[in-house]
């Protein structure tokens, strides 16, 4: 479920990635499954060296004007945490189901 839920981060956030070459785009990523504690984590990451700038907004060159960020990532966990209470009710149903609990 976890790995599921990241991987359609990733979809989202490749979809709300702007394209001028590709590259950035095709450089989202599911890392592994790590445990902290009681709790599970996986990390959706871009390592290209500008995306930080094209998320959050960067100034232009000469530092005359600024450019507002695309905001990917963020739009894209707001999507993906709307539609989360669904996928969580559908999950435990399937479970259930599966399980005869």
């Amino acid at each position: 479920m976890v790995i599921d839920l990241a991987v359609q981060l990733q979809g989202k956030v490749k979809d709300n990635t702007s394209v001028k070459t590709g590259h950035l785009r095709n450089e989202w990523h599911v890392g592994s499954i790590e445990k902290r504690g009681n709790e599970y984590y996986i990390e959706v990451y871009n390592n290209v060296e500008y995306v930080e700038p094209v998320e959050y907004g960067h100034q232009t060159r000469g530092g005359k004007g600024f450019v507002k960020g695309a905001h990917m990532m963020e739009l894209s966990l707001q999507e993906v945490q709307k539609h989360l209470p669904g996928y969580l009710r559908e999950w435990m149903n399937d479970f259930l189901n599966t399980h005869e609990l």
